[in-house]
């Protein structure tokens, strides 16, 4: 099967990830999640997971910075070129944890959608107020995706699995960007939230 076509049948999956039962396992999730982004670096997985068990409540600091930002982003977003196809086939979610708890909002299919942002600002607070970190759980996640590498069964090489493990995990779980080839390829626009809370402030959206 050919990268693209494997590429495309992972992409059809994770949506279904978020909704159906039994929960994957941490490996099948993590395999999942990297053949749907196959320019992914090993930084770019870590910052899945890290969002996945940490959510990213730290980066907000009040309603008015957040709207302001979050408005400026979707404004920024755009119509039509090389961008704007990068991001044609996404999803509006997109799990960050086998368990599926937190996810990932898709901004432009979010806008395409003529949701609103108030909403989403919403959704954003209460995850943030409500999330709290899991580093058991990703340090879990992180062995689990170590142990994949070392196997053979993801498309890293060991060397920069553990020199970034070294390098930035040695004293704890930072915030990291995207890699600049991922922002390249999928120019990232999204927000992280608890799925409970989407479907709180969103309750007739379906996830697709």
């Amino acid at each position: 099967m050919s990268r693209r076509r494997q590429k495309a049948g992972w992409t059809l999956l994770l949506p279904a990830l978020l909704a159906c039962a039994p929960q994957p396992s941490r490996e099948s999730f993590i395999q999942a999640a990297v053949a749907s982004r196959p320019v992914m670096e090993v930084q770019d997985l870590y910052k899945l997971l890290y969002q996945g068990r940490c959510g990213i409540g730290h980066l907000i600091t009040s309603r008015a910075s957040a709207r302001d930002y979050l408005l400026a982003e979707i404004a920024a977003l755009p119509a039509a070129g090389a961008e704007a196809a990068a991001g044609a086939g996404e999803n509006l979610l997109e799990s960050c944890a086998p368990d599926g708890k937190m996810v990932r909002l898709n901004l432009r299919p979010f806008v395409r959608r003529g949701l609103d942002p108030e909403k989403l600002l919403d959704a954003m607070l209460e995850s943030a107020r409500l999330t709290r970190p899991d580093t058991a759980a990703l340090r879990a996640d992180w062995a689990a995706a170590g142990a994949l590498i070392r196997s053979g069964r993801l498309p890293f090489a060991k060397e920069s699995y553990a020199q970034f493990t070294r390098e930035n995990l040695s004293a704890g779980f930072p915030v990291m960007h995207h890699s600049a080839a991922y922002t390249a390829a999928y120019h990232p626009a999204y927000r992280v939230l608890r799925l409970d809370a989407f479907r709180r402030y969103f309750p007739a959206v379906t996830a697709l």
